[in-house]
């Protein structure tokens, strides 16, 4: 206030002005006012989209190929290995191709790799993030190996007999008896326990955990065939 008080006065003694001038250099027009338009709206949130997912088989991978698929000429070749795969599944889950992405090193076995896979394979389609059923791959492999034999059954019995601690543990496995067929299959005496836990336990009579040794035996028999 001091500072416009002393500018106003310097001036009126100046000109000899009246009161007039005086008040006339006080009252300043106010400032213009600005209009600033609104600000434009925020845009909409985009759309929720779920996850894309790739194609699944219907059922389990390990039952497309068996043993009892094994090329002929690959099992009188000895020819082994581990083919790999890529499929191209349609949006109907169907496999439209099949690719030998690795070679198992026997053409028979890639060739029926693909062959199998293709009739027998099944799929829950690929979908886009929308939903909608889409063209997808798989990948997989099959490893075949050649079937080792077993000798043939034989008329006979083997008892084993293991012990059932307090925690449900077995422990003291062993084979304590064969008979006939089942001779040499199994040596006599220890052998491996199973992880296995017994659940529950046996108790006594109070309800306390006792140990049980269990003493079971297998019985093999043939039977004839009526065809």
């Amino acid at each position: 206030m001091l500072f416009l008080w002393v500018a106003v006065a310097g001036i009126a003694g100046s000109d000899g002005g009246s009161g007039d001038s005086k008040s006339a250099l006080l009252q300043t027009p106010p400032p213009p006012v600005i209009y600033a338009p609104p600000p434009p709206p925020s845009p909409p949130p985009p759309p929720l989209r779920g996850k894309a997912a790739m194609p699944t088989p219907q059922s389990n991978p390990g039952g497309w190929v068996t043993t009892n698929d094994y090329p002929s000429s690959a099992l009188r070749n000895e020819e082994e290995g581990v083919a790999r795969f890529r499929l191209t599944i349609t949006p109907v889950g169907e496999v439209s191709a099949c690719f030998i992405t690795q070679s198992s090193g026997s053409a028979a076995l890639d060739e029926t790799s693909c062959r199998l896979v293709r009739e027998r394979a099944r799929f829950f389609p690929a979908k886009n993030e929308k939903g909608k059923a889409v063209e997808g791959t798989y990948s997989n492999s099959i490893r075949w190996m050649i079937p080792q034999s077993v000798p043939q059954p034989k008329v006979g019995s083997m008892t084993m007999s293991f012990i059932v601690e307090k925690d449900g543990r077995q422990s003291d496995c062993r084979v304590i008896r064969t008979e006939a067929g089942m001779v040499g299959q199994l040596p006599l005496g220890p052998m491996p326990c199973s992880n296995r836990l017994i659940d529950p336990p046996f108790t006594d009579a109070k309800g306390e955990p006792v140990r049980k040794r269990v003493v079971q035996t297998m019985t093999r028999s043939l039977e004839d065939m009526i065809d």
